[in-house]
């Protein structure tokens, strides 16, 4: 199972946000997720990962913000899932974690 959550950061700009991802662990899954970000926008302020070897499970947990365009933090949470079915799991759809 993949779980991944945008959340807002506070105080914050409009723009600013927390993604948390954690899912099987595979090869490419920071190389997928800061794709998806630097193609909409975002710069990376924080950005942390690991592996839980005992599980086999991946956490990456990035801040940032956008910086071009016109995605938003609602823009970026709808199109994740996507990104998510197609590159990050091959055998568990995404479901979006509880804050």
């Amino acid at each position: 199972m993949i779980a991944a959550a945008f959340a807002k950061e506070l105080p914050a700009m409009a723009d600013d946000f927390t993604l948390t991802v954690t899912c099987p662990a595979s090869s490419g899954i920071v190389a997928t997720v800061t794709t998806y970000l630097f193609d909409r926008g975002c710069y990376l302020s924080e950005l942390h990962q690991f592996d839980d070897e005992c599980s086999g499970r991946f956490f990456l947990r990035a801040v940032g913000r956008v910086t071009e365009g016109d995605s938003t933090l609602e823009t970026l949470e709808a199109g994740f899932p996507t990104v998510a079915e197609n590159t990050l799991s091959r055998c568990a759809p995404w479901k979006p974690s509880t804050l």
